[in-house]
């Protein structure tokens, strides 16, 4: 899913799909939640971010650049991009690694 925004009634570093669940339909959190997700933004390393946020605001739809002017950064942006995986097989049992090394060499 493409185009992620920040939760323009709330905190502007907020994202519902990472920060507030609740606010999902709860089919989409089903589909969430029993796929295989991740969230990334799709900004890091942009060579000409500067530009491209000026870009942003001249063409989001509904927010003129006046509406959009401090609210695109490296935080809020609407370059945010929701990857979702089917699973073919059954999730696994949860299993939470508290105080174990991530890897051992």
């Amino acid at each position: 899913i493409e185009d992620v925004e920040w939760d323009r009634d709330g905190h502007r570093w907020s994202y519902p799909v990472v920060h507030a669940p609740q606010k999902l339909q709860r089919k989409t959190l089903d589909i969430l939640k029993r796929h295989d997700s991740f969230f990334a933004d799709t900004s890091v390393g942009h060579r000409a971010f500067d530009l491209w946020v000026e870009r942003v605001k001249a063409w989001s739809p509904n927010h003129g650049p006046q509406e959009l002017s401090g609210r695109v950064d490296r935080v809020s942006h609407p370059s945010h991009v929701l990857v979702i995986r089917k699973r073919n097989e059954p999730l696994p049992p949860v299993s939470v690694k508290l105080n174990v090394k991530a890897m051992v060499l």
